[in-house]
């Protein structure tokens, strides 16, 4: 198996939480909570450990729920495998102000996630995503 790398959106009944990472170059993208494998995780358990690290949401696996997986090329010829993860809360959870490593947590509306898709503040990355899965 390759390298993997997930996302994780969330959506709760007043939001869907988003991380910004200031300390990483510049741009200051906002996007969905997520990250790389450490060890030997399972995508779903990387997906679970970044999401407690990155928001404070705990999750369940069984609440996980898979939306998209592609194969993406890297530059040295290695790549990784891309998961994008669902889970539906039924109440809004208590969440991090900032992250483990001080990205910062908000939690938007759509009407919010699509300003910030219009004014080129989101993540190009996970575009699709948003525009195919929530708005």
């Amino acid at each position: 198996m390759h390298a993997h790398a997930v996302s994780v959106i969330v959506i709760t009944p007043d939001g869907i939480p988003l991380i910004q990472d200031i300390y990483k170059p510049k741009p200051h993208f906002w996007k969905f909570p997520g990250g790389r494998q450490e060890g030997s995780e399972t995508p779903e358990v990387t997906a679970q450990r970044e999401l407690a690290e990155e928001v404070g949401i705990e999750l369940e696996l069984e609440q996980l729920e898979l939306l998209h997986q592609e194969t993406r090329p890297g530059r040295d010829g290695g790549g990784h495998d891309f998961f994008l993860f669902r889970a539906i809360l039924p109440e809004t959870p208590k969440m991090k102000l900032l992250g483990n490593d001080g990205e910062r947590v908000e939690l938007i509306s759509k009407n919010a996630l699509r300003a910030l898709i219009e004014n080129d503040s989101f993540f190009p990355n996970h575009r699709q995503f948003a525009e195919k899965f929530i708005l």
